[in-house]
């Protein structure tokens, strides 16, 4: 079998044994939490908590619309195993870019590596659990376009390092497109971004590039088309949906509900090393209870992240850790 076909039929294993069993393990009715509000929100095309979620709503319309079984909570819930399973098949796609990132050259063992690892995160209690209830696919939707973004950068980094300003520069605009679909999910990748700009910024090559106005212009373009999605809460709230939280009709209303400011400050809240202590050996626990290799992949991937590449460790480090 040929290096190409075997990536090709791991990656379609990957991908189909993840959708295998998170669709016999699925919710087939409302879950407990925010669920019931997630799922009338998407089948009425509403408007739920802030920030809106409108990557959410609109695909869960269009699974509410196309999956041929069960009741309206059935067919939203079934969104975040289509989403959980296409973050896995990137986790696949993204660890074939990064070992042969590190390495520089692709290995006959990479395929199975990365199908490996996709099928260690897949089946981890905390990502498994997500991937079966209308709430959980917010986070794997977010899962999946940082993935997607992950690979776009190292896939230009590699490009800079091998034909240097030749390099294909559509790889940087698509990662500033999903970043600005992130925006439009989950904000907690406004954070994230920081590490985004320091995988960009490695490369010497890759600074002098962006050096072009130009160049900083297009992605600022692409980064705002991802943000954009946003306009669906003001069209959907002249609508009067079922679900019309904070009344998004004008722009004063929806700068309101994006920015989350019902909510208030997260400065409000005193960041205290105690504090910081605390919630990083929640992480350790929380990671402890994933119920299969998950622990020694990471812990063998640390290993091996840092003796390649320190600028990925650090970077891969501020953002998983």
């Amino acid at each position: 079998m040929s290096r190409l076909k075997t990536r090709t039929v791991l990656g379609a294993a990957v991908l189909l044994a993840a959708l295998a069993v998170y669709s016999a393990t699925f919710c087939r009715t409302v879950y407990v939490g925010d669920t019931g509000e997630m799922v009338t929100a998407a089948y009425s095309l509403g408007i739920p908590h802030p920030p809106g979620y409108p990557i959410f709503c609109l695909t869960g319309k269009l699974m509410s619309s196309v999956f041929p079984w069960g009741n309206a909570a059935c067919k939203v819930n079934y969104t975040a195993c289509v989403f959980a399973s296409a973050a896995v098949l990137m986790m696949y796609i993204f660890m074939l870019k990064l070992l042969q990132f590190l390495r520089g050259t692709a290995a006959a063992s990479d395929p199975w590596v990365a199908a490996s690892t996709a099928l260690c995160l897949a089946f981890s209690r905390t990502f498994w659990s997500q991937a079966l209830m209308a709430k959980g696919c917010l986070y794997e939707i977010n899962a999946l376009l940082l993935l997607a973004i992950l690979w776009a950068i190292l896939s230009w980094l590699d490009q800079i390092r091998t034909i240097g300003p030749r390099a294909n520069h559509r790889l940087l605009y698509l990662a500033s497109f999903l970043f600005g679909l992130t925006l439009a999910n989950h904000h907690t990748m406004i954070p994230i971004s920081a590490a985004f700009l320091f995988l960009i910024l490695s490369e010497s090559a890759s600074r002098q590039r962006l050096r072009d106005p130009r160049l900083l212009l297009d992605m600022a373009l692409c980064v705002l088309l991802g943000v954009s999605l946003y306009l669906y809460l003001p069209v959907r709230s002249w609508t009067n949906p079922l679900i019309n939280w904070s009344d998004p009709k004008n722009f004063d209303r929806t700068v309101y509900h994006i920015m989350r400011k019902q909510y208030g400050l997260v400065n409000d809240m005193p960041r205290t090393a105690s504090l910081f202590a605390q919630q990083f050996f929640a992480y350790i626990k929380g990671l402890s209870v994933q119920v299969n290799l998950v622990i020694i992949v990471a812990i063998a991937d640390t290993v091996f992240l840092w003796k390649r590449n320190k600028v990925l460790f650090f970077a891969f480090a501020y953002i998983f850790f």
